[in-house]
């Protein structure tokens, strides 16, 4: 079993959070954010993770076990 995280995103720009006398700057981005998707791949088997956009694909491959 494999966890994967996949992130592709674009800068938005940024903005201002909190209250007045704390201010923080905040990134703003959009784009494929996919965490954590587990998936099983047995040895010499190459499998598609499904990322929820048809825009993007990831395809692994097991080599070998012991790795």
């Amino acid at each position: 079993m494999v966890s994967v995280t996949v992130h592709d995103t674009e800068f938005m720009g940024k903005s201002e959070d909190g209250p007045a006398d704390c201010r923080s700057q905040v990134v703003n981005t959009k784009g494929l954010v996919v965490e954590k998707r587990n998936v099983v791949v047995a040895d010499g088997q190459t499998i598609d993770v499904p990322l929820g956009d048809t825009h993007y694909r990831l395809a692994l491959k097991l080599h070998h076990a012991d790795l």
